[in-house]
């Protein structure tokens, strides 16, 4: 629990025991192979690397914007280091000349054990970055920005808060000073997609966060593929209008041009980020088992005991949510949908080595994102790449049983490997070998779950409300779980700016197309990539003030009200995972009357 560990300024005197976690935490890394590579070691061991890395720490350590910051356990060992720097310097204007001079000091200080031409790279790709930062920003809000320059946590205390913790310190201080902040080193992580209903109000709102979810997500040119690797269709843009339509959102505003594939921690940084600076206080490692309610508070009750109250409580604690005791009046348990996930991220350079490898994963002219999607009965592989990186995922049936929907479960790539050799062989070779080139600790076995769609989503007396994932059944693996939260909250404030001004907390812990399997994907015209208008349409800010009168008058006299953000021509009527699992496995196609498209 990271309530274990406490977060102090490190002293000069453990710079050493620094600098070799750091060395420890990134071996066998890409980037720090290519820098320190076994051809140009002078000296034996890491010493060559410990003395570069120790004297580029120890020339920053007594700067004023500079912080170095370390974890410590209950004995004050040190556990894991960031370097956060809270103001960035100027840009000062040099001649060719003098930059040359400069740029020649620097070489002639870096050891003959540094590789020049990778390290001559990524300087290249930090100036692009660094660039692309102060468009975003503007000079003044990039001068004045706290930025994350490097984290590393020791490999026996990693997965345990540590890093949330470190990166927790900086974003709180920015808030603070109501800063801007960016991450030069960040953990890679996998994605998901932002959907054109929450980026619009986030580019309303905190326009300097869209400016940075934009630049940094992906937007994939998609192609089909049968499980054997055979190109069905693609590569090509998602579809937002069809070619016949001219849609516009509930609000006017035209159709969007492209998706937002963004960074999982990067994004979930910079939401945090806007919390603190809002002066919303977080808590971790406060495990919620209960919820309750009275006539004048509602509350939950903590692992430890101990109770929280406030005026409305939002239960944004998943598909495993504690609220439905409360909400549905019995335990509602999210159940097994039979598949998990092996899912990735990692550096593209290391799946980029091999000349057949770049001829069956080819990258874009312009760097951008590509993705293959393979697919047959009850498995689907999903490969995206940039020329930064790769992430990929595989739907399986969770035949071993041995899944967690926890990002602490890991499998080896020989795993995965062997999984597809025994279960789908027509998988070819070149496949195994691009699974092969993750990182041995760096894929994750998450269970899939799903839950039953329940009749209310507020308990009795509507001082405790579910969003999210709490609430919706879904589809897991739709793509569509962030966009339905982030749609939920802009519901839920609404509504609280409508009705009052109370005090509450939150305890945060037709996508379904079963025909694409191995009949329906002969058919290159099934599976274009699709978003339908009346996912990509909704408003919800504007749902919520059209309606919020309409739903309060119904609940105070009863006048029926009639909710609309739904398919147009769509009646919902009641159903099970059971129904739907029947359905299909009887083969009938699932049929859903209204306009979908």
């Amino acid at each position: 629990m990271s309530s274990q560990y406490t977060i102090r300024y490190a002293r000069e005197d453990e710079l050493p025991i620094v600098v070799q976690m750091m060395i420890i935490a990134f071996r066998g890394r890409a980037m720090n192979d290519a820098f320190f590579p076994e051809r140009l070691r002078v000296n034996p061991g890491d010493s060559d690397e410990l003395a570069f890395r120790l004297r580029n720490i120890s020339k920053t350590f007594g700067d004023s914007n500079r912080h170095h910051i370390v974890a410590v356990d209950g004995d004050d060992n040190l556990i894991g280091y960031a370097e956060w720097t809270d103001a960035e310097s100027p840009v000062v204007d040099m001649t060719p000349e003098e930059r040359e001079k400069k740029k020649a000091e620097g070489l002639a200080m870096l050891p003959k054990s540094l590789d020049l031409a990778a390290a001559e790279e990524a300087m290249q790709e930090a100036e692009i970055l660094f660039n692309k930062l102060r468009e975003a920003l503007g000079n003044e809000g990039y001068v004045n920005s706290w930025s994350l320059n490097a984290i590393a946590v020791n490999p026996t205390h990693q997965r345990k808060g540590i890093g949330k913790m470190l990166t927790q310190w900086g974003i709180e201080r920015a808030a603070n000073e109501g800063k801007n902040i960016h991450l030069l080193s960040s953990p890679t992580g996998d994605s998901f997609t932002v959907g054109p209903s929450a980026l619009r109000h986030i580019k309303k709102f905190w326009p300097a966060i869209f400016a940075d979810i934009d630049m940094s997500s992906w937007d994939p040119l998609v192609s089909f593929h049968k499980i054997n690797g055979n190109k069905v269709s693609g590569p090509e843009r998602l579809i937002f209008n069809k070619d016949t339509d001219n849609r516009h959102t509930d609000g006017g505003e035209p159709g969007p041009h492209r998706i937002h594939r963004a960074p999982r921690p990067r994004f979930t940084a910079a939401l945090l980020g806007q919390v603190l600076a809002l002066g919303i206080e977080v808590t971790y490692s406060r495990r919620v088992v209960d919820y309750f309610e009275n006539e004048d508070k509602a509350g939950v009750v903590l692992e430890d005991g101990s109770n929280i109250e406030a005026d409305v409580v939002v239960a944004a604690d998943g598909v495993g949510t504690k609220s439905h005791k409360l909400i549905s009046g019995h335990v509602v348990r999210a159940m097994s949908s039979n598949y998990s996930i092996f899912r990735t991220a990692y550096p593209f350079d290391l799946a980029n080595a091999e000349p057949e490898l770049a001829e069956h994963f080819p990258l874009r002219d312009n760097g951008g994102a590509l993705g293959q999607l393979w697919q047959t009965d009850d498995l689907h592989i999903f490969v995206g790449y940039s020329s930064e990186r790769i992430e990929w995922g595989i739907t399986h049936k969770d035949i071993a049983g041995t899944s967690k929907e926890s990002w602490g479960n890991h499998v080896s790539p020989d795993y995965v490997v062997q999984y597809l050799k025994d279960k789908i062989p027509e998988v070819p070779e070149y496949m195994h070998r691009i699974l092969k080139t993750a990182p041995e600790n760096g894929i994750v076995d998450w269970k899939l779950l799903w839950r039953d769609p329940q009749p209310n989503w507020s308990s009795p007396l509507g001082r405790v409300v579910q969003v999210g994932d709490s609430a919706h059944t879904l589809v897991p693996s739709s793509g569509n779980g962030l966009v339905q939260g982030i749609e939920d909250a802009i519901t839920f404030a609404t509504c609280l700016e409508l009705g009052g001004n109370l005090r509450s907390f939150i305890n945060q812990s037709h996508y379904l197309k079963p025909e694409w399997g191995h009949n329906a994907i002969e058919d290159a015209a099934a599976v274009k990539p699709q978003y339908g208008w009346w996912i990509w349409g909704h408003d919800p800010e504007r749902y919520a003030y059209e309606n919020y009168s309409k739903a309060f008058r119904s609940l105070v006299d009863g006048t029926p009200f009639e909710n609309t953000n739904i398919p147009r021509g769509y009646h919902y009527k009641p159903w099970t995972l059971k129904d739907i699992t029947n359905a299909l496995e009887q083969g009938e196609k699932l049929k859903f009357e209204g306009d979908w498209s």
